[in-house]
């Protein structure tokens, strides 16, 4: 049946009924007058016709309309009967006859009314649980929403748990449809009720029994939801706080990857400055390797020299023995003493070499005894570095594996946040429906009272009405038969709420669940923070073993710049020998200038030639002595050692040769004299020559020593440069250790602060040149420029004194004598023949741009200085 039918006959029934009461209403006035108790009564309205009936909606038929309302109003009020005896009426019979029929139908009026009001409450009353249906439904829903998300494998059960629903709330809509047809043919059936009104009037203290039962239970329900109200707003309350116990853990965590992140990265350099230190620990093992190898060098020059000087001091005591057979030995006296004095300056040079050597082996006994700790320290740092690697691959372990944990616990938190914000938008939502529904029925109480105060007083008019009673016992029987059609309503309502309560139960135990995950969650929170824990203890304890571990680093650079201001300190020595054997050079020329005067005079005698010879032979000799202790021409000077002793061995056949022949033939010795004066003098030209070249060779040796010693200073203060920004890098890393100030240089370095050399890397311009001594020049320029104006000006002025106290002391130092180019080589020949320009050529002033202007300077990056 549609709602159109349906709306049709409810218009239908409310128009008989209508007419019927006009009916009535025409019929008592016709046969009495109206009685004087009521003074007036509204007239009837117009019914509406059918047509316009037709088109209302179908919730008309559950609420109070406009029409019906007026159609109540219109009818006449019952008066209520008198309590007096029968015997004391004042009013006549017949007009007691004339009002009985008209009361009656006003009693059936408003019972019929209230029939009515009892109806439109049973509607609202249906109405309110259609919606709490529809409420539940929709939580219901959301619900299953949460399930479906949550739990999978209750998905079918909530389906046909809401099928059952929707086919309840379906069979709910039938049985109102039913009772919407009821209503219509009990308002079709009205006046048949008034026979039954004397079984209603004991009905209706049942129904109020009823009543009653029914507003305890809801009572009863009220307090239920109340108390499950309460409880949603304390697991709210719980889950509020486990939702900050969440952040906190979160934030927490978040805290934690950031410091794990840092100890990664201080991990990452401390790992490079140990990669940095060992390369620089290699490269220093291999510069001591090298001057080792030096030293070893120099050791076997110094004893080859000692060798070839024992072998020319054999060779001139024989050649004493021969001057001694010879009768020229008394003009060679003299030249014998100074040959003498010679040997002995030679054998006080020879001790100091000695000396210098034992000096020099104990050093490198030292040095040995370093390298052997630093290896020693070099091999701890390995096994240290390479238990650091196993310790920083398993904390990355344990990092990854509490990450993985930790994304895990994060997921979890997500989908519990999710379920929680879902729970509470549908607590709110339940609260909501509580509150609604509190309000319902409160209202339903107070329509209750209102509608017991009605029965209260049509039982009274039930009571004085006897008359008509008979007309309403029919309606009353069949109003008694729709609240019985109504009491199975209120049942599956109270079903329906019961369901609600089990869904509500089902929530809690869910929650409940819920609880204990989240418990098992914190549980799994409170393991990881231990591990947390674990590792920052264990990166505690790293970084205090690469703190240590720092210590020791400086400690060893430390000691490495010690042994690297020994060195320093060696070079410094043997740049201080290599000087004194330049002395020695200068004086081995002037002995050579002395040697070209007695052969001059050696010229007038041939006896002479032998002794000037050998004399001049013993100065090359001890003059290639000197020359031999450098450590790039040890194998020259074996070389030419081999040559010599042939040469002597062919000049000793001469002599006895010139000998037999002065003695045989004295008649031209002139001419065998100027021979071998002529060969003489060639074969001391080759001989200046090759020591010009060696002397050039021992130059670029010197000044090769002297670009090694630079490059190793240079390196010296990289090493501290670096040193520096390890230390900066430790402070920034660890708290704990504090290498002092920034500005402060490590404790090898002051330990000489007179070297000018070293003093130069520590990046102070200002302890070499002060403030005060600035010219006006150097206003304009950079600290670098001045610094290297300064150390070069300071040269300039030191070798300007040094060749001033040469020239006035009548010896020239080293440096005056200027290598000889190589094109001038082959002009020595003729030179030699003029002793005057070869004096003049030893001592002219040295050249502009020639090897002895030029010089290193130690914080220039290697760049030459030209004066």
């Amino acid at each position: 049946m549609s709602e159109d039918d349906r709306a049709v006959k409810a218009a239908r029934a409310k128009a008989m009924l209508k007419k019927r009461q006009q009916k009535k209403s025409v019929g008592g006035g016709a046969l009495a007058s109206p009685p004087p108790s009521r003074l007036s009564t509204p007239a009837p309205h117009e019914s509406a016709p059918l047509t316009g009936d037709t088109k209302n909606d179908v919730a008309d038929l559950f609420t109070p309309a406009d029409s019906d309302a007026n159609w109540i109003d219109s009818l006449p009020r019952a008066e209520v009967p008198q309590s007096t005896p029968s015997g004391t009426l004042s009013t006549p019979p017949p007009t007691q006859a004339s009002t009985s029929p008209h009361k009656a139908p006003e009693h059936a009026i408003a019972s019929a009314f209230q029939l009515k009001k009892l109806e439109e409450e049973r509607s609202a009353l249906q109405l309110r649980l259609q919606q709490e249906e529809h409420r539940t439904q929709d939580a219901l829903r959301r619900v299953e929403v949460a399930i479906q998300e949550t739990r999978e494998t209750g998905n079918e059960r909530l389906v046909e748990e809401l099928d059952d629903q929707r086919r309840i709330a379906n069979s709910h809509k039938e049985e109102a449809k039913k009772l919407s047809d009821q209503l219509g043919a009990a308002r079709a059936e009205i006046q048949n009720l008034h026979v039954k009104e004397a079984e209603s009037t004991r009905r209706w203290n049942e129904q109020d029994e009823n009543h009653q039962q029914t507003i305890a239970f809801l009572v009863s329900e009220k307090t239920s939801l109340l108390a499950s109200v309460t409880r949603l707003e304390q697991l709210e309350i719980e889950t509020q706080e486990k939702g900050e116990l969440l952040e906190a853990e979160r934030n927490r965590s978040q805290s934690l990857d950031a410091r794990v992140q840092d100890l990664e990265s201080s991990s990452s350099q401390l790992n490079k400055q140990l990669q940095e230190t060992l390369i620089r620990e290699r490269e220093l093992a291999e510069k001591s390797r090298d001057q080792e190898r030096e030293l070893q060098l120099l050791n076997a020059s110094l004893e080859e020299v000692r060798s070839a000087s024992e072998q020319h001091q054999q060779r001139v005591r024989e050649l004493e023995e021969q001057i001694e057979s010879d009768d020229r030995a008394e003009r060679l006296e003299e030249s014998l003493k100074n040959t003498q004095d010679r040997a002995e300056e030679l054998e006080f040079q020879l001790s100091k070499l000695k000396q210098t050597l034992a000096s020099i082996t104990h050093e490198k006994d030292e040095i040995q005894s370093q390298l052997q700790l630093q290896i020693d320290g070099e091999a701890e740092w390995r096994a240290k570095h390479a238990t650091l690697e196993e310790q920083h691959s398993s904390i990355q372990a344990h990092l990854h594996s509490a990450s993985q944990d930790r994304d895990a616990l994060l997921e979890e938190r997500a989908s519990l946040q999710s379920q929680v914000d879902f729970n509470q938008s549908a607590i709110k939502q339940l609260q909501q429906k509580l509150g609604e529904v509190a309000s319902e029925l409160s209202s339903s109480d107070r329509t209750l009272q209102n509608a017991h105060s009605d029965l209260r007083v049509a039982i009274r008019r039930a009571e004085e009405a006897e008359r008509t009673q008979k007309d309403l016992q029919t309606e009353g029987t069949r109003l008694m038969q729709s609240l019985d059609e109504m009491r199975p309503k209120f049942v599956e309502l109270a079903s329906t709420k019961m369901e609600l309560m089990e869904q509500i139960d089902k929530l809690e135990h869910e929650k409940n669940s819920r609880d204990t995950f989240i418990a098992k969650l914190e549980l799994a929170l409170g393991e990881a923070t231990e591990r947390e824990a674990e590792a920052a203890k264990a990166q505690k304890d790293t970084n205090s073993v690469q703190e240590k571990d720092k210590v020791s680093l400086q400690q060893t650079v430390a000691e490495l710049q010690q042994g690297y201001a020994e060195l320093q300190d060696e070079l410094e020595s043997s740049q201080a020998a290599v000087l004194s054997l330049e002395g020695d050079r200068t004086q081995l020329r002037q002995i050579e200038a002395r040697q070209l005067e007695i052969i001059d005079r050696l010229s007038t005698e041939s006896h002479q030639h032998s002794q000037a010879m050998s004399h001049l032979e013993s100065e090359l000799r001890s003059h290639r002595n000197h020359d031999e202790e450098h450590r790039a021409f040890i194998e020259q000077t074996n070389y030419e050692l081999e040559a010599l002793r042939a040469e002597l061995s062919a000049k000793d056949d001469e002599i006895e040769h010139l000998r037999t022949a002065s003695s045989s033939d004295e008649a031209a010795p002139r001419s065998l004299d100027d021979e071998m004066l002529g060969a003489l003098k060639v074969q001391h030209t080759m001989d200046l020559s090759t020591a010009q070249s060696k002397i050039r060779n021992l130059e670029t040796a010197v000044y090769e020593a002297q670009a090694k010693s630079h490059n190793l200073q240079k390196q010296v203060g990289i090493l501290e440069d670096q040193l520096a920004q390890q230390r900066s890098a430790s402070r920034a890393t660890s708290r704990a250790f504090s290498p002092g100030a920034p500005g402060a240089r490590p404790a090898s370095r002051s330990l000489n602060p007179i070297d000018s050399r070293r003093g130069s890397f520590t990046h102070k311009p200002s302890n070499l040149v002060p403030p005060s001594s600035r010219t006006v020049f150097d206003v304009g320029l950079s600290p670098e420029t001045r610094h290297k104006r300064q150390v070069s000006l300071s040269m300039l002025k030191a070798r300007i004194d040094s060749e001033v106290a040469a020239s006035a002391g009548g010896h020239p130092l080293s440096r005056q004598l200027s290598p000889v180019p190589q094109e001038n080589e082959g002009m020595s020949v003729r030179r030699v023949h003029t002793p005057s320009s070869h004096a003049e050529h030893m001592h002219r002033r040295p050249q502009f741009m020639d090897e002895s202007h030029i010089f290193w300077c130690h914080s220039c990056r290697g760049e030459l200085i030209i004066l």
